[in-house]
C-alpha cells in the first residue's frame, strides 16, 4: 500500500461469531496501519459497516454501508483510489457513499 495518486487496499473482515454480519451486536475490528494508510472498521447494531480510511489524497474518507448479504463468515473489503476519486467495494460490489453524510442517512432508513 502506498500514497500514490492511484492505488488500492484489500482487507478481509471476519469474526468468530457466525452471525456477526446479520445480528444486532456492535463489532470493532482491529485497526490496520501500514505505509501511511490507516483502516478502521465497525459493524454497528443497525447492520451498517462504518469504515474510516486515511491516507489517499491527504485526507480521511468515511463510508457507511449496509452489510451485504453473504453466504460466508468473512467480508472482502477493497478500497481503490485514482484521479481524486475513492471507491469502496464489498464482496466485489462497488458501493459509493458521500463522505460524512451516508452514516446518518443509512441509520435513518434502517429497519
Amino acid at each position: 500500500m502506498s500514497l500514490k495518486n492511484e492505488g488500492s487496499v484489500e482487507i478481509w473482515l471476519s469474526h468468530p461469531q457466525p452471525d456477526w454480519q446479520t445480528n444486532t451486536q456492535r463489532y470493532k475490528f482491529q485497526d490496520k496501519r501500514t505505509a501511511g494508510l490507516v483502516f478502521e472498521a465497525i459493524k454497528d447494531q443497525y447492520k451498517i459497516l462504518e469504515i474510516n480510511f486515511e491516507g489517499p489524497f491527504g485526507r480521511k474518507h468515511q463510508f457507511a454501508e449496509f452489510m451485504p448479504k453473504s453466504d460466508h463468515n468473512d467480508l472482502h473489503v477493497v478500497i481503490t483510489w485514482k484521479s481524486n476519486k475513492i471507491r469502496l467495494h464489498l464482496n466485489g460490489e462497488i458501493r459509493e457513499t458521500p463522505d460524512h453524510v451516508a452514516k446518518v442517512d443509512a441509520r435513518h432508513h434502517a429497519s
